[in-house]
C-alpha cells in the first residue's frame, strides 16, 4: 500500500503536524496556546484531568473528568466513602 495522507509526500512532516497527531500532556499552565499552528493538537490536562483539543482559537474539552450527573464523563474517586460509588448511588 502506498503512503497516504499528509505524510505521503514526506515533506509535510513538520513539527506542527507531528504535535497535532500526538497526545501531549501536562499542567494547564504548561499547555501551549490554542493558536492556528496548534489546530488539532490533543492535550491531557493533568490539572483538571481532561482531554482537550485545540480548535485554533481555544481549547475544547473532549473528555470531561467530572461532568454533571446526567453528562457522560470520566469519574474520579475523590475522597470519602460516598464519593467512591458507581453512578448516582448514595449511602
Amino acid at each position: 500500500m502506498p503512503n497516504q495522507g499528509p505524510w505521503a509526500a514526506a515533506t509535510l512532516g513538520s513539527a506542527d503536524l507531528l504535535n497535532a497527531s500526538l497526545l501531549q500532556s501536562g499542567t494547564t499552565a504548561a499547555r501551549p496556546d490554542a493558536s492556528a499552528s496548534n489546530v488539532g493538537m490533543k492535550y491531557w490536562d493533568t490539572t483538571v484531568a481532561e482531554l482537550q483539543r485545540s480548535n485554533g482559537a481555544a481549547w475544547d474539552t473532549v473528555v470531561d473528568s467530572n461532568g454533571g450527573a446526567a453528562v457522560p464523563s470520566l469519574r474520579t474517586l475523590g475522597i470519602g466513602a460516598s464519593q467512591a460509588a458507581v453512578g448516582n448511588h448514595t449511602h
